[in-house]
């Protein structure tokens, strides 16, 4: 906007953000299982099948293999099903509106991570307190809302459209110590980004 020539003193930025009318949710407790989410509609550029291929790759040297849980819909959900049914480590639960339902099935999981272009995805992690994996590189993305995801603070960033990067990235979220301190501060940044409804904050704006 500056470069369209309007003036910074003009300019106020509010967040976007869910409006369910729901309660805050609680603080995430910890979790000693590391499986993993996806939430999100499977459109193209999502990339979920860089992240099926990266936690291949992983699954291959473990003996207990991570988990994935799917929670969304699309024209490639039937494809991607039948794709990975020898994969019984993931699971594609479809679309859920339930925000208990949802709760529920992430209650198993530690990260949320979006392989492709996202957007109030990395809201909707905070939310649950997952810690983020989400590529570094917002011009990437189709909104700003992963600029919220801060490498070592509340998840971890890996290298646009790199399944290379995005397993290594993985491996290292799996196996660090500070998960659970990271599935904190996700959530504390829902928090700050919720501090204020939508509404209340349009008509703090207007009011001035």
């Amino acid at each position: 906007m500056l470069d369209a020539g309007f003036r910074a003193d003009k300019i106020i930025c509010i967040e976007n953000r869910f409006e369910n009318g729901e309660t805050m949710p609680a603080p995430p407790a910890p979790n000693a299982k590391r499986n993993i989410a996806f939430i999100g509609r499977l459109r193209p550029g999502c990339e979920i099948e860089m992240l099926l291929d990266a936690l291949t790759q992983i699954n291959s040297e473990r003996i207990v293999p991570v988990e994935l849980h799917v929670i969304g819909d699309g024209p490639s959900l039937d494809q991607l099903r039948t794709a990975t049914s020898d994969r019984n480590w993931v699971t594609w639960h479809g679309e859920i509106t339930s925000q208990q339902q949802i709760e529920a099935i992430v209650s198993d999981c530690t990260i949320g991570a979006y392989p492709g272009r996202a957007g109030l995805s990395a809201i909707e992690y905070m939310r649950y307190g997952l810690a983020c994996v989400f590529a570094d590189d917002m011009s990437y993305h189709m909104g700003p809302e992963p600029s919220h995801v801060k490498n070592g603070y509340n998840g971890w960033t890996f290298k646009a459209e790199s399944i290379d990067d995005l397993r290594d990235t993985l491996a290292v979220a799996l196996n660090s110590d500070r998960l659970q301190e990271s599935r904190v501060n996700a959530h504390s940044t829902f928090q700050e980004i919720h501090r204020m409804s939508y509404g209340d904050e349009m008509a703090k704006l207007l009011i001035g």
